[in-house]
């Protein structure tokens, strides 16, 4: 991996080539100017290794996260469903790379049925997969991917390969991580993915769903977890009611609104039915909140205003973003 360090004078550079950068740090336009043309570059660091193997969720954020409670620790994990992943193969060698095993390896697996908090989104359409695969649940052993065959890329191009986990995959939580061996012209060489975690449903799981606007959030879980069987009941009777939506934080409409709550709660937005597998709400509607968890929120809830100002540094396409919003009340139960 290439690693470039912005920092001295080029740092400087870019501060000032970007308006919304000088006027948050007070840069009069006339020195952003008379340094436009400064020629400074940042500290360059190439890569050793000439292969490489990356893999990412096909969607940044995925529509859904499952968090479950193994003792006193949390566990974010991917949701089967959706779960869609992109293996990317950079050669930048002047030979090809023929890939001769590409496996997923179980590093960990438990399957302890119990409460699991699952945050969403409403729903989207997913392209279909060109791999299908289905994990073992025994810690240390793997399964092809490749089904035998080879995947070869070809010197300096990149290749990228869909993959996603079979319907029937066995209920619990799999720790997973991604292998590759090659041979890089005369060379053999390893390619590996960092740790992937996914939780599938089973039947036993006590699921508690709630859908979240714009972002998840993992700071109140561990306590939304671990609530009175009392509450955990309340909630889960709210959240299947179907004249409504149930959102952990706020609203959507709640973000259009600029609403935020101190305080960590579960708001209910009343829909209506708008065809088959479809609920609409009207973007004045004002949410209520069902039940408030009682401790102060200590991370950033999503708003249109301050995800706008933290990508470009100004205002000037908020006001269509929400005009946007305002025009799209429908989403999909």
């Amino acid at each position: 991996m290439r690693i470039e360090v912005w920092s001295g004078s080029f740092l400087e550079h870019v501060v000032l080539r970007s308006r919304g950068a000088c006027d948050q740090l007070g840069f009069p336009s006339e020195v952003a100017l008379r340094e436009a043309d400064s020629d400074c570059r940042p500290e360059v660091f190439p890569p050793r290794q000439r292969c490489f193997l990356d893999v990412t969720h096909q969607m940044s954020p995925p529509p859904a996260f499952h968090y479950t409670a193994i003792g006193d620790v949390v566990t974010k994990a991917y949701s089967l469903s959706g779960f869609q992943l992109l293996l990317t193969v950079t050669n930048r060698a002047y030979v090809e790379c023929l890939v001769r095993s590409l496996t997923l390896f179980t590093q960990s697996y438990s399957n302890q049925p119990g409460r699991i908090l699952v945050q969403e989104k409403p729903k989207g359409l997913f392209e279909p997969m060109e791999v299908t695969v289905t994990p073992t649940t025994h810690p240390g052993t793997e399964v092809d991917v490749l089904s035998g065959k080879m995947w070869r890329i070809a010197a300096n191009s990149v290749e990228v390969l869909r993959l996603t986990l079979a319907g029937q995959t066995l209920p619990g939580t799999y720790w997973l991580r991604l292998k590759a061996r090659a041979r890089l012209g005369e060379k053999d060489t390893s390619m590996s993915s960092v740790v992937l975690i996914v939780n599938v449903l089973g039947k036993q799981d006590d699921v508690l769903r709630l859908k979240v606007a714009g972002r998840h959030y993992d700071s109140p879980v561990s306590k939304i977890l671990s609530v009175s069987q009392k509450d955990w009941k309340s909630l889960k009777r709210e959240a299947s009611r179907t004249s409504q939506f149930v959102f952990l934080g706020p609203a959507t409409t709640d973000v259009i609104r600029g609403a935020k709550d101190t305080e960590w709660a579960v708001r209910a937005l009343p829909v209506k039915d708008a065809g088959p597998g479809r609920k609409e709400f009207s973007t004045d509607t004002v949410s209520r909140v069902v039940h408030s968890f009682g401790f102060p929120v200590e991370e950033e809830l999503y708003s249109v205003g301050e995800t706008i100002r933290r990508i470009s540094g100004h205002d000037e396409m908020q006001d269509l973003l929400l005009r946007q919003i305002h025009r799209r009340g429908a989403l999909e139960s």
